[in-house]
């Protein structure tokens, strides 16, 4: 009986001294929050800047400029100013005489946005080896103003940028999500 009264001795302390721990933890400092359990963590880090996104070894080009014949383009009130701005997405790849791209091991890829005037803003530009980058408009729930969601892939990576132009210079990048992808890869049918 007496061993039963040293192992409930032992144990007690032991716990009253966690939630001592618990209760005398240090308050979350600004930019933290705190875990009933583990104490303060940093807040994640914001989204970042779109300056990110812009390689200064990509040289700035403009669609159809030689070289850069592969283009897309979207027209939409980006900053809802009431003007019509164009978001342009740019490669440097060949193409053939049908006007279809000639896809090599890597590629140059930019995107910017253009006033009315012919000012631009470069939001993106990267060289993806063995990889892609696809542009849509999307329309956030939490503001009128739509944004630009670009998908870059390749063979080991997976990224989404969503991106909000509110006018010359100024850019946010609302969303970044990126991911290294595992070698092992979905099989059967072709891929859309």
């Amino acid at each position: 009986m007496n061993r039963v009264y040293l192992i409930a001795v032992l144990v007690v302390p032991s716990f009253v001294g966690s939630c001592r721990k618990e209760k005398a933890a240090v308050p979350a400092a600004a930019g933290q929050r705190t875990d009933s359990v583990r104490g303060p963590e940093p807040l994640p880090p914001p989204a970042g800047s779109v300056d990110q996104l812009v390689d200064s070894a990509v040289p700035r080009a403009v669609a159809g400029q030689p070289g850069w014949a592969y283009q897309q383009r979207v027209t939409a009130d980006l900053d809802v100013d009431g003007t019509m701005e164009t978001a342009v997405l740019i490669s440097d790849v060949a193409l053939d005489a049908r006007g279809r791209p000639l896809w090599e091991h890597g590629h140059r890829w930019q995107v910017y946005v253009e006033e009315p005037d012919g000012t631009r803003t470069y939001l993106y530009a990267r060289f993806l080896p063995n990889g892609k980058l696809t542009a849509e408009l999307t329309q956030p729930q939490s503001t009128s103003a739509p944004t630009i969601a670009l998908l870059e892939q390749s063979p080991t990576n997976l990224a989404l940028y969503e991106i909000a132009y509110n006018g010359v210079g100024k850019t946010e990048l609302a969303t970044r999500f990126e991911r290294n992808l595992r070698r092992s890869t979905f099989t059967g049918s072709a891929r859309p």
